[in-house]
């Protein structure tokens, strides 16, 4: 299931925290305070992309409501 401007948000929920850390990879480890603040904030960023899909959810609904579907090989079928 995407969100209302068709953006896949669970691809996002799962790649935001791979971006964070590739980022923190450029941060100087004696800037103990300036990761901290990073992780932080990508943290905060992964709860609000999340959020929506907690209003979005419906109990009685289908087994699989946030499911994506994207081509990988699209040669293949």
């Amino acid at each position: 299931m995407t969100n209302v401007a068709n953006f896949p948000l669970l691809s996002l929920i799962l790649f935001l925290p791979l971006v964070g850390a590739a980022v923190l990879l450029f941060v100087p480890k004696e800037s103990g305070n300036a990761i901290r603040w990073i992780a932080n904030i990508v943290a905060f960023l992964g709860f609000l992309v999340s959020l929506p899909l907690w209003w979005r959810y419906q109990p009685g609904g289908e087994a699989w409501q946030f499911a994506e579907r994207a081509e990988w090989i699209p040669s293949i079928g």
